[in-house]
């Protein structure tokens, strides 16, 4: 399928969330600095299955795949949202990310025949990004604004790829191509929020000396 506005705007996705993966790193904020970089990698498999010049009989094949890592990446960031708050291990959180990363596995044994799994990984992961987030926000943690922030973003995001949107500049762009361009600021508030704890952690730190 040739979208070159949506591949363009997959590649720049890609650029913005392999940086972001590397500052996380940086920081030892390993979980978030995986989320980011299976993100990078969905949005990278995104542009080049946009970008093809004409169809393929494996099209559907790289949609697929295209689809599993974008799982994936939701996945990852319930993980890393669970581990930045400590409940990781917590009986309740732990079972929303077996759930979901069984879903996920599940799909990969069956040949990832349909996208169910995927979708129920999804749904899954972002319920509980949710959930953890609230709380967290109810609780006053610090950052616990700007990762609302950024789920609130996200769900915008999702409305502008609903949209029936059709129109040129340069290329055709439609919902899908706009939609990339929508999530940068939820990546950007994500890694907004993870400063602020960083910061916070390191007052506190100081505090005791």
């Amino acid at each position: 399928m040739y979208e070159p506005a949506a591949a363009v705007t997959d590649w720049l996705l890609a650029g913005i969330c392999a940086p972001l993966a590397a500052w996380c790193a940086f920081r030892r904020r390993l979980a978030w600095a995986g989320a980011f970089a299976t993100l990078a990698s969905g949005a990278a498999a995104g542009a080049l299955y946009h970008g093809q010049l004409k169809p393929t009989r494996h099209g559907s094949a790289a949609w697929t795949a295209v689809s599993l890592l974008v799982a994936g990446g939701m996945l990852a960031l319930y993980l890393a949202s669970a581990a930045e708050l400590g409940v990781l291990r917590r009986r309740g959180w732990a079972a929303l990310g077996a759930l979901s990363g069984a879903a996920l596995a599940g799909g990969c044994a069956a040949g990832l025949r349909t996208l169910e799994p995927l979708l129920a990984t999804q749904s899954g992961s972002m319920a509980g990004i949710v959930a953890l987030w609230v709380r967290a926000g109810r609780r006053k943690e610090a950052g616990a604004g700007w990762f609302l922030g950024a789920i609130g973003a996200s769900a915008a995001a999702a409305v502008v790829r609903a949209l029936p949107i059709q129109f040129r500049l340069h290329w055709e762009w439609n919902g899908e191509a706009l939609y990339h361009l929508a999530q940068i600021p939820g990546l950007l508030l994500i890694v907004a929020g993870v400063r602020n704890r960083l910061l916070a952690a390191k007052r506190a730190h100081d505090a005791r000396r």
